[in-house]
């Protein structure tokens, strides 16, 4: 099995296309824990209760 030079430089659209998605869905999950990152802090008063003994199991 060689490796074809004239096929070396080409890209095709199909490739541009699994790069572009694969990009977005690593941008969107950096934004996501990004976002619960800073919500966490300013929200923390949902997320942990104050007193986890009045808590009905």
């Amino acid at each position: 099995m060689s490796i074809d030079p004239s096929k070396a430089n080409s890209s095709s659209t199909e490739s541009f296309f699994t790069s572009l998605v694969t990009n977005v869905g690593i941008l969107v999950l950096v934004v996501e824990v990004g976002a619960f990152t800073i919500l966490k802090q300013r929200l923390g008063r949902i997320l942990y209760p104050a007193d986890v003994s009045t808590a009905h199991c």
